[in-house]
């Protein structure tokens, strides 16, 4: 199950949903780097340092 699932079955209004999902979509296809996190209860991207 994709992480920002649950968030996006909470979106109230179907158009904005399947909006929102082609979004999030188009961003992890695009950038396949960037990890997917939650922060401040939105769903983020972010390219996760790594310390040595």
């Amino acid at each position: 199950m994709d992480i920002f699932q649950t968030f996006i079955d909470e979106i109230p209004n179907l158009e904005h949903r399947q909006r929102f999902s082609e979004v999030l979509e188009h961003v992890s296809k695009t950038f396949p780097p960037l990890q997917k996190y939650f922060a401040w209860n939105q769903p983020m991207f972010t390219i996760m340092e790594r310390s040595s």
